[in-house]
């Protein structure tokens, strides 16, 4: 009984731990959702929501890393000078 109510504890804290890393992604991703509003390049725009939608999927398998790779991605896509045409 003992090492069962550690090994739950042990658990529940592994389980806290984790949150504030998915939280902190979950915020980045709106932030970019919000960058990514106010572009008016459609190709820059596309770039970094197509960056955005993976990170989303990444989140919800709980693929942190992959999460945060996806994130810089669509924040770099959204710096990036959109390309100017000549006529």
């Amino acid at each position: 009984m003992r090492k069962t109510t550690m090994f739950a504890c042990v658990v529940a804290l592994g389980g806290m731990a984790a949150v504030p890393a998915f939280a902190d992604c979950q915020a980045e991703i709106k932030a970019a959702e919000s960058a990514a509003m106010k572009i008016t390049d459609a190709r820059q725009q596309a770039n970094a929501e197509s960056h955005l939608r993976e990170a989303r999927d990444a989140l919800a398998k709980a693929n942190e890393k992959t999460c945060a790779e996806h994130v810089a991605a669509a924040q770099a896509a959204l710096k990036t000078k959109p390309a100017t045409t000549t006529p």
